[in-house]
Protein backbone atom coordinates (compact mmCIF):
# COMPACT_ATOMS: atom_id res chain seq x y z
CA UNK A 1 0.00 0.00 0.00
CA UNK A 2 2.04 2.82 0.90
CA UNK A 3 4.91 0.61 -0.79
CA UNK A 4 3.25 0.78 -3.65
CA UNK A 5 3.86 5.20 -3.64
CA UNK A 6 8.08 4.49 -3.12
CA UNK A 7 7.66 1.82 -5.92
CA UNK A 8 6.45 4.58 -8.31
CA UNK A 9 8.63 7.09 -7.24
CA UNK A 10 11.70 4.45 -7.28
CA UNK A 11 10.74 3.54 -10.75
CA UNK A 12 10.09 6.90 -12.17
CA UNK A 13 13.38 8.82 -10.46
CA UNK A 14 15.70 5.25 -11.40
CA UNK A 15 14.87 5.85 -15.10
CA UNK A 16 15.14 9.82 -15.15
CA UNK A 17 18.45 9.08 -13.46
CA UNK A 18 19.62 6.48 -16.08
CA UNK A 19 18.20 9.20 -19.19
CA UNK A 20 19.93 11.71 -17.85
CA UNK A 21 24.17 10.06 -17.76
CA UNK A 22 25.21 10.88 -21.41
CA UNK A 23 24.69 7.90 -23.70
CA UNK A 24 28.57 8.84 -25.02
CA UNK A 25 31.93 8.41 -23.99
CA UNK A 26 30.72 6.67 -20.39
CA UNK A 27 30.60 3.48 -21.55
CA UNK A 28 33.97 1.80 -23.76
CA UNK A 29 33.01 1.51 -27.48
CA UNK A 30 34.99 -2.23 -27.22
CA UNK A 31 33.68 -5.79 -28.76
CA UNK A 32 30.58 -7.57 -27.29
CA UNK A 33 30.44 -11.04 -27.82
CA UNK A 34 26.92 -12.21 -27.91
CA UNK A 35 22.88 -10.86 -28.14
CA UNK A 36 20.62 -13.37 -27.41
CA UNK A 37 20.67 -13.88 -23.18
CA UNK A 38 19.09 -16.70 -21.61
CA UNK A 39 19.76 -16.21 -17.78
CA UNK A 40 18.31 -19.00 -15.04
CA UNK A 41 17.47 -17.79 -11.66
CA UNK A 42 17.26 -18.81 -8.24
CA UNK A 43 15.51 -15.96 -6.51
CA UNK A 44 14.28 -16.01 -2.32
CA UNK A 45 12.81 -13.48 0.05
CA UNK A 46 10.58 -12.86 2.93
CA UNK A 47 7.22 -11.90 2.46
CA UNK A 48 6.42 -8.83 3.93
CA UNK A 49 3.48 -8.30 7.14
CA UNK A 50 2.21 -5.26 5.84
CA UNK A 51 -1.03 -5.80 7.26
CA UNK A 52 -2.72 -7.07 10.54
CA UNK A 53 -4.06 -11.25 11.09
CA UNK A 54 -1.99 -12.27 7.44
CA UNK A 55 -1.31 -16.00 6.68
CA UNK A 56 2.07 -17.62 8.56
CA UNK A 57 4.51 -18.06 5.67
CA UNK A 58 7.90 -19.02 5.27
CA UNK A 59 10.31 -17.86 2.86
CA UNK A 60 9.45 -17.19 -0.83
CA UNK A 61 11.16 -18.75 -3.35
CA UNK A 62 11.00 -18.62 -7.37
CA UNK A 63 13.03 -20.77 -10.11
CA UNK A 64 12.93 -18.04 -12.87
CA UNK A 65 14.43 -17.93 -16.45
CA UNK A 66 14.98 -14.85 -18.67
CA UNK A 67 15.38 -14.68 -21.80
CA UNK A 68 17.28 -11.33 -23.05
CA UNK A 69 18.54 -9.37 -26.04
CA UNK A 70 21.23 -6.93 -26.02
CA UNK A 71 20.68 -3.72 -27.85
CA UNK A 72 23.44 -2.52 -29.90
CA UNK A 73 21.81 1.27 -31.34
CA UNK A 74 19.67 -0.50 -34.23
CA UNK A 75 17.12 1.87 -32.60
CA UNK A 76 17.39 5.28 -31.78
CA UNK A 77 16.63 5.10 -28.31
CA UNK A 78 19.61 2.31 -27.85
CA UNK A 79 22.12 4.91 -27.24
CA UNK A 80 20.03 6.67 -24.93
CA UNK A 81 19.15 4.63 -21.98
CA UNK A 82 22.86 3.34 -22.57
CA UNK A 83 22.07 0.08 -24.94
CA UNK A 84 19.96 -1.81 -22.41
CA UNK A 85 19.04 -5.81 -22.20
CA UNK A 86 16.27 -6.45 -22.81
CA UNK A 87 14.04 -9.33 -22.06
CA UNK A 88 10.58 -11.78 -20.52
CA UNK A 89 11.05 -13.24 -17.59
CA UNK A 90 9.73 -16.58 -17.11
CA UNK A 91 9.16 -17.47 -13.21
CA UNK A 92 7.64 -19.85 -11.03
CA UNK A 93 7.30 -19.08 -7.05
CA UNK A 94 6.26 -20.73 -3.70
CA UNK A 95 5.18 -18.44 -1.43
CA UNK A 96 5.89 -20.13 1.58
CA UNK A 97 2.10 -21.24 2.78
CA UNK A 98 0.74 -23.57 0.04
CA UNK A 99 -2.21 -24.48 1.71
CA UNK A 100 -3.53 -20.75 1.73
CA UNK A 101 -0.81 -18.51 -0.60
CA UNK A 102 -0.12 -21.26 -3.07
CA UNK A 103 2.31 -20.59 -5.77
CA UNK A 104 2.68 -17.74 -8.63
CA UNK A 105 3.30 -18.08 -12.23
CA UNK A 106 4.51 -14.94 -14.02
CA UNK A 107 5.65 -13.84 -17.39
CA UNK A 108 7.56 -10.18 -16.66
CA UNK A 109 8.95 -8.13 -19.71
CA UNK A 110 11.97 -6.32 -18.23
CA UNK A 111 15.15 -4.07 -19.03
CA UNK A 112 18.54 -3.81 -17.58
CA UNK A 113 20.69 -0.60 -17.44
CA UNK A 114 24.36 -1.08 -17.07
CA UNK A 115 26.07 1.45 -14.48
CA UNK A 116 29.36 0.86 -14.51
CA UNK A 117 31.96 -1.89 -15.45
CA UNK A 118 34.68 -2.78 -13.40
CA UNK A 119 37.04 -5.27 -15.53
CA UNK A 120 34.83 -8.00 -15.27
CA UNK A 121 32.35 -7.00 -13.27
CA UNK A 122 29.38 -5.32 -14.30
CA UNK A 123 26.77 -3.32 -12.07
CA UNK A 124 23.18 -3.43 -13.45
CA UNK A 125 19.82 -1.66 -12.74
CA UNK A 126 16.70 -4.20 -13.53
CA UNK A 127 13.36 -2.80 -14.10
CA UNK A 128 10.41 -5.58 -14.62
CA UNK A 129 6.76 -4.68 -15.36
CA UNK A 130 4.58 -7.74 -16.20
CA UNK A 131 1.71 -10.28 -14.77
CA UNK A 132 1.46 -13.17 -12.33
CA UNK A 133 -1.56 -16.17 -12.10
CA UNK A 134 -1.71 -17.52 -8.53
CA UNK A 135 -3.87 -21.02 -7.85
CA UNK A 136 -4.90 -20.14 -3.68
CA UNK A 137 -6.32 -16.78 -4.09
CA UNK A 138 -9.05 -15.48 -1.44
CA UNK A 139 -12.12 -17.27 -1.20
CA UNK A 140 -14.98 -17.00 1.42
CA UNK A 141 -15.44 -20.41 1.67
CA UNK A 142 -12.58 -22.24 0.73
CA UNK A 143 -9.66 -19.95 1.77
CA UNK A 144 -11.03 -16.86 3.43
CA UNK A 145 -7.32 -16.34 5.32
CA UNK A 146 -5.41 -15.62 2.33
CA UNK A 147 -6.21 -11.36 2.22
CA UNK A 148 -3.13 -10.52 0.18
CA UNK A 149 -4.46 -11.87 -3.30
CA UNK A 150 -8.36 -11.28 -4.60
CA UNK A 151 -7.93 -12.38 -7.64
CA UNK A 152 -5.82 -14.75 -9.72
CA UNK A 153 -4.43 -12.38 -12.33
CA UNK A 154 -2.36 -9.79 -10.93
CA UNK A 155 0.10 -7.00 -11.53
CA UNK A 156 4.00 -8.14 -10.57
CA UNK A 157 6.64 -5.24 -10.38
CA UNK A 158 10.42 -5.82 -9.57
CA UNK A 159 13.19 -3.49 -9.28
CA UNK A 160 16.74 -4.71 -8.40
CA UNK A 161 20.16 -4.03 -8.68
CA UNK A 162 22.26 -6.77 -10.04
CA UNK A 163 26.30 -7.74 -9.99
CA UNK A 164 27.55 -9.47 -12.77
CA UNK A 165 30.96 -11.21 -13.21
CA UNK A 166 32.46 -13.02 -16.47
CA UNK A 167 33.27 -16.63 -16.28
CA UNK A 168 34.34 -17.33 -19.60
CA UNK A 169 33.81 -15.66 -23.36
CA UNK A 170 30.13 -17.61 -23.03
CA UNK A 171 28.97 -17.84 -19.51
CA UNK A 172 28.51 -14.79 -16.52
CA UNK A 173 27.73 -15.51 -13.11
CA UNK A 174 24.96 -12.85 -11.47
CA UNK A 175 23.59 -12.08 -8.28
CA UNK A 176 21.84 -9.23 -6.53
CA UNK A 177 19.01 -7.75 -4.57
CA UNK A 178 15.81 -7.15 -5.58
CA UNK A 179 11.67 -5.94 -4.47
CA UNK A 180 8.98 -7.85 -6.10
CA UNK A 181 5.62 -6.31 -5.52
CA UNK A 182 1.93 -7.76 -6.42
CA UNK A 183 -1.51 -6.25 -6.90
CA UNK A 184 -4.08 -6.15 -8.90
CA UNK A 185 -4.68 -2.66 -8.70
CA UNK A 186 -8.24 -2.74 -6.41
CA UNK A 187 -10.55 -4.61 -9.12
CA UNK A 188 -10.98 -7.33 -6.94
CA UNK A 189 -11.17 -7.46 -2.86
CA UNK A 190 -9.39 -8.46 -0.71
CA UNK A 191 -6.24 -6.44 -1.88
CA UNK A 192 -3.80 -6.25 0.55
CA UNK A 193 -0.47 -7.12 -1.61
CA UNK A 194 2.58 -9.02 -1.79
CA UNK A 195 5.61 -7.95 -1.08
CA UNK A 196 8.71 -9.44 -0.94
CA UNK A 197 12.31 -7.88 -0.52
CA UNK A 198 15.10 -10.24 -1.27
CA UNK A 199 18.32 -11.18 -3.53
CA UNK A 200 19.05 -13.82 -6.66
CA UNK A 201 21.72 -15.69 -7.83
CA UNK A 202 22.02 -16.55 -11.57
CA UNK A 203 24.01 -17.76 -14.46
CA UNK A 204 23.86 -15.75 -17.96
CA UNK A 205 24.86 -17.91 -20.73
CA UNK A 206 25.40 -16.10 -24.47
CA UNK A 207 24.59 -18.93 -27.51
CA UNK A 208 24.97 -16.66 -30.42
CA UNK A 209 27.46 -13.94 -31.35
CA UNK A 210 27.16 -9.98 -30.59
CA UNK A 211 27.71 -6.91 -33.63
CA UNK A 212 31.60 -5.86 -33.36
CA UNK A 213 30.59 -2.89 -31.41
CA UNK A 214 27.53 -0.88 -30.19
CA UNK A 215 26.26 1.21 -33.15
CA UNK A 216 26.27 4.95 -32.21
CA UNK A 217 24.50 8.04 -34.24
CA UNK A 218 27.25 11.02 -34.74
CA UNK A 219 23.85 13.30 -35.73
CA UNK A 220 21.25 14.63 -33.73
CA UNK A 221 17.51 13.15 -33.24
CA UNK A 222 15.94 16.05 -33.93
CA UNK A 223 11.88 16.02 -32.56
CA UNK A 224 8.87 18.78 -31.79
CA UNK A 225 10.30 20.79 -28.75
CA UNK A 226 6.95 22.69 -29.07
CA UNK A 227 4.29 22.84 -26.30
CA UNK A 228 1.73 20.81 -27.52
CA UNK A 229 -2.45 20.28 -26.34
CA UNK A 230 -3.33 16.72 -25.28
CA UNK A 231 -6.73 15.44 -24.60
CA UNK A 232 -7.40 11.59 -23.59
CA UNK A 233 -10.44 9.48 -22.59
CA UNK A 234 -10.55 6.27 -20.56
CA UNK A 235 -12.97 3.90 -18.41
CA UNK A 236 -11.81 1.88 -14.83
CA UNK A 237 -13.02 -0.43 -13.40
CA UNK A 238 -12.30 -1.46 -9.43
CA UNK A 239 -14.26 -2.65 -6.20
CA UNK A 240 -15.82 -0.24 -3.33
CA UNK A 241 -13.94 -0.60 -0.18
CA UNK A 242 -11.28 -0.66 2.08
CA UNK A 243 -8.20 -3.02 1.00
CA UNK A 244 -9.95 -5.87 2.30
CA UNK A 245 -13.38 -5.70 2.60
CA UNK A 246 -16.26 -5.62 1.47
CA UNK A 247 -15.53 -8.99 -0.79
CA UNK A 248 -18.05 -10.28 -3.57
CA UNK A 249 -18.97 -6.19 -4.58
CA UNK A 250 -20.16 -5.82 -8.14
CA UNK A 251 -17.30 -3.90 -10.19
CA UNK A 252 -17.97 -0.38 -10.77
CA UNK A 253 -16.78 1.77 -14.10
CA UNK A 254 -14.59 4.98 -13.28
CA UNK A 255 -14.72 7.30 -16.18
CA UNK A 256 -12.13 9.77 -16.63
CA UNK A 257 -10.68 12.30 -19.45
CA UNK A 258 -7.55 14.84 -19.31
CA UNK A 259 -6.90 17.65 -20.64
CA UNK A 260 -2.64 18.32 -20.01
CA UNK A 261 0.05 19.68 -22.09
CA UNK A 262 3.11 18.52 -22.92
CA UNK A 263 6.65 19.07 -24.12
CA UNK A 264 9.97 16.97 -25.28
CA UNK A 265 12.28 17.79 -22.94
CA UNK A 266 15.02 15.43 -24.52
CA UNK A 267 14.74 12.71 -27.67
CA UNK A 268 13.42 10.28 -25.22
CA UNK A 269 12.02 11.96 -22.96
CA UNK A 270 8.22 13.98 -22.71
CA UNK A 271 6.97 16.32 -20.20
CA UNK A 272 3.39 16.76 -19.62
CA UNK A 273 1.47 18.84 -17.12
CA UNK A 274 -2.68 19.25 -16.79
CA UNK A 275 -5.88 17.93 -15.23
CA UNK A 276 -7.49 14.71 -15.00
CA UNK A 277 -11.44 14.74 -13.92
CA UNK A 278 -12.71 11.29 -13.04
CA UNK A 279 -16.72 10.33 -12.37
CA UNK A 280 -17.06 7.28 -10.07
CA UNK A 281 -20.23 5.66 -10.40
CA UNK A 282 -19.26 3.58 -6.96
CA UNK A 283 -19.19 7.18 -5.04
CA UNK A 284 -22.74 7.81 -6.83
CA UNK A 285 -24.22 4.06 -5.76
CA UNK A 286 -22.70 5.11 -2.19
CA UNK A 287 -24.30 8.18 -1.65
CA UNK A 288 -27.70 7.50 -3.39
CA UNK A 289 -28.12 4.24 -1.55
CA UNK A 290 -26.74 6.22 2.41
CA UNK A 291 -28.79 9.16 1.57
CA UNK A 292 -25.43 10.64 2.18
CA UNK A 293 -26.19 14.12 0.41
CA UNK A 294 -29.49 15.94 -0.14
CA UNK A 295 -28.61 17.30 -3.52
CA UNK A 296 -25.69 17.41 -5.94
CA UNK A 297 -24.94 13.83 -5.81
CA UNK A 298 -23.30 13.04 -9.07
CA UNK A 299 -21.43 16.42 -8.85
CA UNK A 300 -19.89 14.96 -5.45
CA UNK A 301 -19.20 11.95 -7.42
CA UNK A 302 -16.16 13.69 -9.36
CA UNK A 303 -13.24 13.73 -8.61
CA UNK A 304 -10.37 17.03 -10.54
CA UNK A 305 -6.34 16.69 -10.12
CA UNK A 306 -4.22 18.59 -10.88
CA UNK A 307 -0.69 16.71 -12.20
CA UNK A 308 2.51 16.66 -13.73
CA UNK A 309 4.36 13.63 -14.64
CA UNK A 310 7.18 12.29 -17.47
CA UNK A 311 6.89 10.00 -20.22
CA UNK A 312 10.02 7.68 -21.09
CA UNK A 313 9.89 6.83 -24.84
CA UNK A 314 11.07 3.67 -26.40
CA UNK A 315 9.97 3.85 -30.01
CA UNK A 316 6.47 3.32 -30.08
CA UNK A 317 6.42 2.36 -26.55
CA UNK A 318 6.18 4.90 -23.39
CA UNK A 319 6.07 4.54 -20.14
CA UNK A 320 4.67 7.12 -17.90
CA UNK A 321 4.55 8.42 -14.16
CA UNK A 322 2.60 10.89 -12.67
CA UNK A 323 1.85 12.80 -9.18
CA UNK A 324 -1.17 14.61 -8.58
CA UNK A 325 -2.89 16.54 -6.44
CA UNK A 326 -6.45 16.61 -5.54
CA UNK A 327 -8.32 19.88 -6.08
CA UNK A 328 -11.46 18.59 -5.67
CA UNK A 329 -12.82 15.03 -4.00
CA UNK A 330 -15.51 15.47 -1.54
CA UNK A 331 -16.86 11.93 -0.98
CA UNK A 332 -13.10 10.72 -0.34
CA UNK A 333 -12.80 13.28 2.23
CA UNK A 334 -16.51 12.04 3.76
CA UNK A 335 -15.78 8.14 3.27
CA UNK A 336 -12.43 8.76 5.51
CA UNK A 337 -14.72 10.69 8.23
CA UNK A 338 -17.12 8.08 8.16
CA UNK A 339 -14.34 5.24 8.66
CA UNK A 340 -12.00 7.77 11.04
CA UNK A 341 -9.54 7.54 8.88
CA UNK A 342 -8.98 11.11 8.70
CA UNK A 343 -6.22 11.57 11.00
CA UNK A 344 -2.24 10.61 10.16
CA UNK A 345 -0.18 10.90 7.84
CA UNK A 346 -0.73 7.55 5.81
CA UNK A 347 -4.34 8.79 5.20
CA UNK A 348 -3.96 12.58 5.27
CA UNK A 349 -1.83 11.75 2.02
CA UNK A 350 -4.44 9.17 0.29
CA UNK A 351 -7.08 12.49 0.79
CA UNK A 352 -4.48 14.84 -1.38
CA UNK A 353 -1.66 12.59 -3.36
CA UNK A 354 -2.29 10.60 -6.03
CA UNK A 355 0.15 8.57 -8.42
CA UNK A 356 -0.79 7.10 -11.71
CA UNK A 357 1.66 4.52 -13.58
CA UNK A 358 1.29 2.68 -16.69
CA UNK A 359 2.64 2.24 -20.50
CA UNK A 360 1.30 3.59 -23.78
CA UNK A 361 1.65 2.32 -27.36
CA UNK A 362 1.50 4.89 -30.34
CA UNK A 363 0.71 4.41 -33.33
CA UNK A 364 3.49 6.32 -34.90
CA UNK A 365 6.92 5.59 -33.93
CA UNK A 366 7.72 8.63 -30.74
CA UNK A 367 11.19 9.67 -33.00
CA UNK A 368 9.36 11.82 -35.28
CA UNK A 369 6.79 12.94 -33.53
CA UNK A 370 4.24 13.38 -30.54
CA UNK A 371 1.85 15.25 -32.38
CA UNK A 372 -0.88 13.51 -34.46
CA UNK A 373 0.16 10.23 -32.64
CA UNK A 374 -2.61 8.59 -31.25
CA UNK A 375 -2.13 6.25 -27.96
CA UNK A 376 -3.77 3.06 -25.89
CA UNK A 377 -2.76 2.76 -22.27
CA UNK A 378 -2.72 0.93 -19.54
CA UNK A 379 -2.40 2.28 -16.45
CA UNK A 380 -3.00 2.10 -12.45
CA UNK A 381 -4.16 4.92 -10.21
CA UNK A 382 -3.83 5.06 -6.61
CA UNK A 383 -4.56 7.46 -3.71
CA UNK A 384 -0.99 7.63 -2.41
CA UNK A 385 -0.30 3.92 -1.53
CA UNK A 386 -3.28 2.57 -1.87
CA UNK A 387 -4.90 1.46 -5.39
CA UNK A 388 -8.07 3.45 -6.68
CA UNK A 389 -8.46 1.58 -10.25
CA UNK A 390 -7.11 0.12 -13.27
CA UNK A 391 -8.21 1.97 -16.31
CA UNK A 392 -7.54 1.57 -19.76
CA UNK A 393 -7.42 4.99 -22.37
CA UNK A 394 -6.55 6.66 -25.39
CA UNK A 395 -5.56 10.26 -26.74
CA UNK A 396 -3.16 12.11 -28.62
CA UNK A 397 -1.40 15.79 -28.76
CA UNK A 398 -2.43 18.01 -31.22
Amino acid sequence: MVVRFWMVFLLTGLLALLQSIPANGQLPEQPIRNRLIIEPLFRTGNILDIYSNLPDHSWARALEVNIAWQTAGKQYWNQYYRFPQTGVLLSGTYLGNPGELGYELSVVPNISYRFKQFGKFNFYGFIGLGFAWFNKPYDRIENPNNKMVGSRLTNKTILGLDLDYELCDFLTASTGISYMHYSNGHYQLPNVGINIPGFQIGLKYFPSRFPDKFIHSDSTHDFNRNWLLNVRIGMGLHEFGDPVKPTGGPKYPVYNGSVYISKRTGVVTNFTVGFHFNYYTSFYDFIRSQELYEKNMRRKSFSIIAFGGIEFLFGHLAFSGQVGINLYNPFLKEIQKIRNENTGFKNVSKEYLTLKLGSQFYVFNTLQTTKFNPWIGLFLKTNAGQADFVEISIGCAF
